[in-house]
Parts: C-alpha cells; structure tokens; sequence
C-alpha cells in the first residue's frame, strides 16, 4: 500500500471515528456542520452541480482506489469507507432539497443530470470493467461497487427510500 492510500485511509477512519462520535449515525450528525452551513446558502442549481461533482469524484475514487485490483477483503473495506465518505456529504444536500419546492427540486434534478454526464467514458468504461471484475470475485463487492453508480440518491430522499429503504432507515431518513 502507497503512503498516499495509507494517509487516505488513516484521514478517513479519523473522520468516520468522528462522525460516530457526535452521535447517532442518523441525518442529524452533519447538522452544524461547515458543509451544511454553505449548502444552506446555495442555489438549487448550485447543490445540483455539487451533488453532480460528487458523483463524478466518487466514480473516479472508484477506478483509483481498486486500478491495481487489490484483495476482496482490501477491495471492499476501501470501498466502504469510501461510500460512506459520499453518503455523509451527500445526506446534507439532501437535506437542502427536501425543503425546495417542485420548481426548484426540477432545476436540481436537472443540473444533477448534467454533472454525471460529466464523467470521461475512459474513468467509466474502467469503472464497469472494474465492477465485472470484482462480481465474478465476490457478489457482495460487486453489488457494493455498483451502488456508486447511483449515489446521487442519498441527495434525494424521495429517490432513496424507494430504491434504498434499508439505507433510508439506517440513516433516520423518515
């Protein structure tokens, strides 16, 4: 393991130990927080385009974090943590769009649309070959892997506790 992948992860279990910290790992931990506090400033068409970001960065972390085709055990812990590092990001834009009305909800849904566009075809056809590779390996991975192809969802709670009741449940979204 890289010195940089090692850093990453050591960030990240620091964060993660944090989060836990402050309480129930409901929608309520990010309250008060930095991200939440610029969100609660920003434009409908503004969180569409970071969630949109985020998706494309969450895509590429993907394709970089598991290139060299690490371990299952390895493969899958990265990718945890990884998800959940998006999911905690992703929650407080959710939180933004539950109060916009249906106009404001269509322009997000919209520029959200367009920033997972934004992904190169070179990242994403690395990113499926990837995916296959790792669900000939392990069910449970793949399924995991996959599951960053639609991360926007914890951004819209509606979406979410469709697709994802379990999730939708484990976070406290009502």
């Amino acid at each position: 393991m890289n010195v940089k992948n090692l850093f990453f992860i050591i960030s990240l279990s620091i964060f993660l130990i944090f989060i836990g910290c402050e309480g129930t790992k409901g929608v309520k931990s990010s309250e008060g927080s930095s991200l939440e506090k610029e969100v609660s400033k920003t434009s409908p068409k503004e969180i569409g385009e970071a969630v949109g970001k985020l998706y494309v960065e969450a895509i590429e972390e993907v394709v970089e974090g598991l290139k060299d085709k690490p371990e299952v055990i390895e493969a899958k812990k990265k990718m945890e943590e990884l998800k959940e590092s998006y999911v905690q990001k992703l929650i407080v834009y959710g939180k933004k769009h539950e109060k916009m009305n249906q106009d404001e909800k269509n322009t997000f849904n919209r520029t959200v649309g367009y920033g997972i566009n934004k992904v190169s075809r070179t990242i994403f056809k690395s990113y499926l070959d990837i995916q296959k590779y790792y669900r000939k390996k392990d069910r449970e991975l793949g399924n995991l892997i996959t599951t960053f192809n639609a991360i926007t969802q914890y951004a819209n709670f509606e979406l979410l506790k469709k697709q994802a009741p379990k999730e939708a449940e484990r976070l406290g979204i009502k």
